[in-house]
């Protein structure tokens, strides 16, 4: 098979004959033909392409033309010895006629022109189309007396005729018969003794002859045998049990079984048990002369793998007419097939791609502004096959608005400047007159000379996209406009909150301070009076009052945070951590505190707050391991995945994990005041300084066994 290079109409003949394959949905072949176009003789396999659901819609059809000048006739045209008048002819029956199929020796322009009625039934090719076999002599094409061998190719219309001429043929006998007159005319002329020597003479040619005529045969056997030999087709010759009688080197490649294991054995050897009975009746029909057969069939090689070959086999029939066994030529396809296979599914799964994406492909040839399209774009389009393909054609489908600039982009930067076609573009549908949009992409192939010859490209439709993207842009409009009425609210709340935090600070206060004053002047001017219960009652109305004025101070400073002004530095943890350290142990004398601080990642934020942050972990890990003869604390931070990881860990009083969530509430505690000092604010500001910079915060407990606080900090990044 082969192809010119170029694209053109396809010859009438094709046409009608790609129609019946549109039809049937079956591969078809066309026979001999001449092409319309360029005169030459073809032969064609056309093969539907379909598509849909179990493949029941017909895209078009695939034409591979093959060249019988080529791939045929350079093949018939040999002969196995030289010849001056010896040709093969290949012919068919039309009509009443016989068409002959290939270039002739003695006549010129004859392929597909010359025909002779089946009225001349002296002439080999007539007697061949009249289903004669086997040597006949007649009158050939040329007038010339020919002798020729005629044969049926099977599962074809062909005949073929293979002939020589009677005179080249009968050439060597009428020398002989010259040489006999002259030896009789010597002999009437001559002595008796001449007769001796004559026939003495003839003896040696005899000889001599024949020991030329077992040199060519002899010859010709091992020209044979190194074409056997050498051939990568494998070559099997069977007897008439069906048991390999020849096995060249090609076979032993191919089913893996040396010459001396495959010699004598049934060709069931290497054929799945579940197709004997169909080649069984290939067999026989082999075994009755009925021609030659191509098959391709599962092999078993001697490994045990199935393979797949092609196989032609013809009956090998001695002059007589016996059959006397059968030759088989065998190609290995396995590797061809697979690939056929991962084509197909590769096409299957392009085309099956392309209708989920919605992406349609073209070829525009520039030449003549036509292009063909898939499917896919059609349906983009909302054309049909009767919709004009061309440049104008595609225009027409550009939204009006965008016309002229897609007709100016084309021309002036895709054609003239070479460029790819790379926009997008609205159109308008054919059949519904919808407005969609499409993203289209296309490359130019060039010739020698850089001239424009074809765009391959493909067209999407990105409607939704488009949809989706102008959605996105008002819902970021709206988005911005509820951060802006959120931004009002917030700042609204946050002057509700210093109203609040103005009148906690004053109002609240002032009659605090009055409990406690006179609290104290109770306790100053009349404990004299007052029993026990009733001092205890005025202390602890005096702690309580106390307690009120620290739980607002805290709830102040917890409020601040979120207005604080705060400003971003590097910060050396390490040493801050020290320094948290030193103070709080200076505070609790007496006590047996042990510090593991191992070196902690800078930081980068503010320092106050982190400060802050690092009080509040340090003294719940000192006030938490108050019942410990020895407090041990670890600090520690390492970096991991784009943040710093800090802990502070301690061996203390600890706490369940199911109350872990309430840990960082404000106001939430885990123990009693009785059993430990504190109003439930500390972890709750810790929380909050950590989620100003970007970070998270967490802990991890058990009961009487200690606790671990962990918080991370972005790397190199403000987040306050």
């Amino acid at each position: 098979m082969s192809t010119t290079g170029t694209a053109g109409p396809a010859a009438a003949v094709v046409s009608g004959r790609a129609r019946e394959v549109l039809r049937s949905r079956e591969v078809g072949f066309q026979d001999f033909y001449r092409n319309e176009q360029n005169q030459r003789i073809c032969l064609a396999v056309l093969v539907p392409i379909l598509d849909g659901p179990d493949f029941g819609q017909a895209l078009g059809v695939l034409v591979l033309n093959i060249d019988p000048a080529v791939h045929l006739y350079s093949v018939i045209s040999r002969w196995p010895t030289p010849s001056r008048t010896a040709e093969t002819l290949l012919v068919r029956r039309e009509g009443n006629d016989v068409l002959f199929l290939n270039e002739l020796k003695f006549q010129t322009n004859s392929a597909l022109k010359l025909r002779i009625p089946l009225a001349r039934t002296n002439v080999p090719a007539v007697k061949a189309a009249l289903g004669k076999e086997g040597i006949v002599e007649g009158t050939d094409y040329h007038g010339a007396p020919v002798v020729a061998a005629l044969r049926a190719i099977p599962d074809s219309p062909w005949l073929m005729v293979a002939r020589m001429d009677l005179a080249e043929v009968y050439a060597p006998l009428r020398e002989r018969l010259w040489q006999t007159v002259l030896l009789i005319g010597a002999l009437l002329l001559g002595a008796g003794a001449s007769v001796g020597l004559v026939w003495r003479q003839q003896r040696v040619q005899y000889y001599r002859e024949r020991h030329q005529v077992a040199e060519a045969l002899q010859l010709s056997q091992q020209r044979m045998s190194l074409h056997v030999e050498q051939t990568p087709l494998a070559v099997i010759e069977f007897d008439l049990e069906g048991r390999v009688r020849e096995w060249n080197p090609a076979a032993v490649a191919v089913f893996g079984y040396s010459r001396e294991e495959a010699i004598g054995r049934h060709w069931s050897f290497i054929v799945p048990a579940a197709i004997h009975g169909q080649l069984d009746g290939v067999w026989a029909a082999l075994m009755g002369q009925r021609g030659g057969n191509w098959s391709t069939n599962e092999n078993l090689t001697k490994d045990g793998r199935t393979i797949s070959c092609e196989w032609f086999s013809t009956p090998l029939i001695e002059r007589g007419g016996r059959t006397i066994g059968v030759a088989s030529l065998i190609q290995d396809v396995t590797e061809r097939k697979r690939a056929e296979e991962a084509l197909r599914e590769s096409e299957m799964s392009l085309r099956e791609t392309q209708r989920i994406a919605r992406l349609g492909s073209y070829v525009l040839h520039i030449a003549s502004g036509s292009w063909s399209s898939s499917d896919v774009l059609d349906k983009v389009f909302g054309i049909d096959e009767a919709y004009e393909r061309s440049v104008e054609g595609w225009l027409a489908l550009v939204h009006p608005d965008d016309r002229t600039i897609m007709g100016d982009y084309f021309r002036n930067e895709v054609l003239a400047q070479g460029r790819t076609f790379d926009k997008e573009y609205r159109i308008v549908r054919h059949n519904d007159h919808a407005e969609r949009w499409v993203h289209g992409f296309g490359r130019l192939d060039f010739d020698a000379e850089r001239h424009p010859l074809k765009m391959h490209g493909t067209i999407q439709d990105v409607t939704e996209r488009r949809l989706a993207e102008e959605e996105i842009r008002q819902l970021n409009r709206t988005l911005e406009q509820r951060v802006k009425d959120r931004t009002a609210q917030l700042e609204t709340a946050n002057k509700e909150l210093e109203a609040f935090s103005y009148s906690v600070s004053h109002d609240l206060r002032a009659p605090l301070r009055a409990i406690d004053g006179f609290a104290r002047i109770l306790e100053e001017d009349y404990t004299a009076r007052l029993d026990d219960e009733g001092r205890r009652l005025l202390r602890i109305i005096c702690g309580e009052a106390k307690r009120m004025g620290q739980l607002i101070d805290d709830l102040l400073a917890f409020s601040r945070m979120t207005r604080q002004q705060v400003e971003s530095a590097q910060i050396d943890m390490t040493a801050l951590a020290q320094a948290v350290f030193n103070e709080h142990a200076a505070r609790t004398p007496g006590r047996e505190l042990r510090l593991k601080l191992q070196p902690l990642p800078p930081a980068r934020g503010d320092r106050a707050l982190l400060r802050q942050a690092l009080v509040n972990l340090i003294s719940n890990a000192i006030k938490y391991t108050r019942s410990r003869a020895v407090a041990e604390i670890e600090i520690g931070g390492r970096a991991e995945g784009g943040e710093n990881l800090y802990h502070v860990k301690d061996n203390g009083v600890g706490f369940d994990m199911k109350y872990a969530g309430k840990l960082f509430g404000v106001f939430q505690r885990l123990h009693t005041a009785d059993e430990f000092e504190g109003n439930g604010v500390g972890l709750a500001l810790v929380q909050r300084v950590i989620h100003r910079h970007g970070g998270r915060v967490w802990a991890e407990g058990k009961l009487n066994e200690g606790s671990t606080f962990y918080f991370t900090l972005p790397i190199g990044k403000d987040r306050i």
